[in-house]
């Protein structure tokens, strides 16, 4: 008998890298892996034959693969399954289909025989829900809508923001969801993890969603919180099983919200009835609870009918309802987690507040706070996070040296930003919200990258002993950023090199007057300083400019474009390039839209999948020289290394990108569709080339024949 069903199985050709799912059958499970585990599965898979080096488990539980009717064991429902990614010294060949399943008899060594046998062992562990989509719409509302879950916990105003953009939405369903988080930390007595999605390339239509990391009491009592989340995604237009997505006929409790509302009615005692008019009763069902109806009718709970008022879009409450408005200052608590990409990495930072500064009735600054701990300080001093340094920091005050215990520092938001985080935000709760909307989605955008936010003071409290008519004293330092106007802290279209001269110049009218740590600016350090402000410029404005395409014409274009043609787009958390995969006749491969907005340049790329082996890069080079000759329009280019084979076309066209402007629309349309045409009339002959021995010249007149 099988002791695993593997599934969801995608080859990265890019990374060498396999990935797919295993679900434990009979109680059996995996720990580590090993080698000759391995190397049985991927033979059940038909990749055989194949070198691999390394490989990764992860371990959660999940309901995709639940079978019907449901189990009164809740193991049977809550399977053990682990994400198991391979790396490969080189390509390989991947026959199966996504929703395949392949039965295993594969089995850990290094593992229990039997999950019972050591319980304790595999908990607490992550709760995930796979959620297909029928279309890219829908999966585009489900991705900006379930990150709000984590707000919706704190401020019930979110209700009305997440129904705004998705109006289906039963607003009785988002209480009872935020209800269920309430009783998670009742009775568990521990906060919920927040829920978070994620997205694999190869699937445009699929998310994971971790609803959080759990005891075994949370699945022995039918891991209720998961199941709102999976009712939330069936209303976005999503299902949570496997069975619905690979069979149309098949006549699950999960089917869209439409079929639901035409077809059954519940009534107040708890019947279910089928009608001809969904419109005549007083509340239709979610796919959740017909779920719950037809398979657990003595768990269902019984909703009373509600009158729904027709949706509009609200205004955007504040983030949460402490919040603390002065003359000159607008002050939103968040006291939550929030990423931060700071250069390379992503770092979780817990964030008290988020302030506004006003003059003349208009934001002129922008801070966060901050609570670190003594060892992330220290990392922070090292790394120059937020552009700390000692070079920067005045002398410590309210004491003689910092206590190794919590710190809380004041960031700020670099002027040249604030502008652009003033178009998404109007006050002070909005930009909280939109912050924490990117931390989640895009970390390394520029209002959520460290490098953009100067440090400007660093705080700590110390307790006094009893009996001191005070209770507490702070002790801390303010740095070199603090004591900065917004003018000078400006760079604007500055050239980077005056700019840091401005600030060097002023940084040493700072020194003299005796406000820094170092006190005889010297050569040395004036010339690290000078460096130091010039790549402040530099970064900024290359922030600017990101910002500019993020926010710009061409891009919100694009994406229109994309979105209008059902292409599987996919944004990056890194960058703003946007990216898909396209199947033509003859092949298929990955595609790279680029924006400029400064220049009002657009450029798409298509990439003949794989490496250009060296030996044959002479003769891609000649048939890309043939080819350009016979093109109006496009280019096929190999890099410079000689690695990578692309045909590209682009345009520079200001004045026609604005959103009521059709011209961008059929525009795109011609670069994108130019683009893809002659990539797929061309995968021939290029694979010929690669494959087989044949001349470039040979190649093309196949195509011409």
């Amino acid at each position: 008998m099988a002791l695993f069903i593997l599934w969801n199985a995608l080859f990265d050709s890019k990374t060498k890298e396999l990935s797919f799912f295993a679900t434990a059958l009979q109680g059996h499970y995996i720990n580590n892996g090993t080698r000759e585990m391995l190397a049985e599965m991927l033979g059940d898979m038909g990749v055989k034959y194949f070198a691999f080096d390394k490989w990764t488990v992860d371990h959660f539980l999940t309901d995709y693969l639940l079978d019907e009717p449901l189990s009164d064991n809740w193991r049977d429902i809550w399977v053990h399954t682990s994400e198991i990614k391979v790396h490969f010294t080189e390509e390989i060949q991947l026959d199966l289909e996504v929703t395949d399943l392949v039965r295993t008899l594969a089995r850990d060594a290094t593992s229990f025989d039997n999950q019972f046998d050591a319980p304790s062992v595999y908990f607490p562990s992550k709760c995930v829900l796979i959620a297909d989509f029928y279309d890219s719409e829908s999966l585009a509302t489900a991705k900006k809508i379930l990150p709000m879950v984590n707000f919706l916990r704190d401020n019930e105003a979110y209700i009305e923001i997440m129904r705004s953009p998705a109006p289906q939405l039963c607003e009785k369903r988002l209480k009872n969801l935020r209800e269920e988080y309430q009783k998670q930390e009742y009775f568990y007595e521990r906060i919920p993890e927040d829920l978070s999605i994620r997205q694999r390339a190869e699937l445009p239509l699929q998310l994971i969603v971790t609803v959080g990391t759990f005891t075994e009491e949370f699945f022995e009592d039918d891991a209720k919180l998961a199941c709102q989340i999976s009712d939330l995604i069936h209303e976005l237009g999503g299902t949570t099983t496997w069975n619905e997505i690979t069979d149309p006929n098949y006549h699950s409790p999960y089917r869209e919200q439409e079929d639901l509302e035409r077809s059954y009615a519940f009534a107040p005692d708890g019947s279910i009835s089928e009608v001809e008019d969904a419109s005549a009763t007083h509340y239709s069902m979610s796919p959740g609870e017909v779920d719950r109806a037809f398979l657990l009718p003595q768990e269902r709970e019984i909703n009373q009918p509600e009158e729904l008022e027709p949706t509009s879009t609200p205004e955007t409450p504040p983030f949460l309802t402490d919040t603390n408005i002065s003359e000159n200052t607008s002050r939103c608590q968040i006291d939550r987690e929030i990423t931060l990409g700071i250069y390379a990495t992503e770092y979780d930072f817990w964030v008290n507040a988020l302030v506004f500064i006003y003059q003349n009735n208009q934001v002129v600054d922008c801070h966060l706070t901050l609570k670190v701990d003594w060892e992330f300080y220290l990392h922070i001093l090292e790394e120059a996070i937020f552009n700390v340094a000692e070079i920067f920091s005045t002398p410590l005050c309210g004491g003689d040296e910092l206590e190794q215990k919590n710190l809380e520092l004041e960031v700020r938001l670099s002027p040249d930003l604030l502008p652009h985080l003033l178009r998404h935000a109007q006050t002070v709760d909005e930009a909280a919200a939109y912050i924490l909307t990117l931390s989640q989605e895009k970390p390394h955008h520029p209002v959520t990258s460290g490098e953009n936010w100067f440090c400007t003071q660093v705080k700590q409290s110390l307790e006094l002993e009893p009996g001191q008519a005070v209770k507490s004293i702070s002790q801390g330092y303010s740095t070199f950023w603090h004591h900065l106007s917004l003018p000078e802290l400006t760079v604007g279209q500055t050239d980077c090199q005056q700019f840091s001269q401005r600030l060097t110049d002023k940084y040493k009218q700072w020194i003299e007057a005796g406000n820094g740590r170092v006190k005889n600016a010297s050569e040395e350090v004036i010339s690290e300083v000078f460096d130091w402000f010039k790549t402040t410029a530099k970064s900024t404005q290359e922030a600017v400019t990101k910002f500019e395409n993020l926010d710009g014409e061409i891009y919100l274009a694009t994406l229109r474009f994309f979105t209008k043609q059902a292409f599987p787009v996919e944004t990056y958390r890194h960058s703003d390039l946007i990216s898909f995969d396209f199947q033509g006749k003859n092949g298929k491969w990955s595609c790279i839209a680029e924006m400029n907005e400064k220049n009002q340049e657009f450029f798409f790329s298509s990439r003949y999948p794989g490496w250009i082996p060296k030996d044959k890069a002479e003769r891609i080079v000649k048939f890309s020289v043939i080819a350009n000759h016979f093109l109006s329009f496009g280019n096929f280019d190999l890099d410079s290394c000689f690695q990578m084979l692309w045909y590209k076309t682009g345009i520079r066209l200001p004045g026609i990108w604005s959103q009521d402007n059709p011209l961008n629309q059929e525009l795109l349309k011609q670069l994108v569709y130019t683009n893809l045409k002659a990539m797929d009339r061309h995968w021939s002959a290029i694979k010929a080339i690669l494959e087989q021995d044949v001349s470039p010249e040979e190649a093309f007149e196949k195509i011409e024949e």
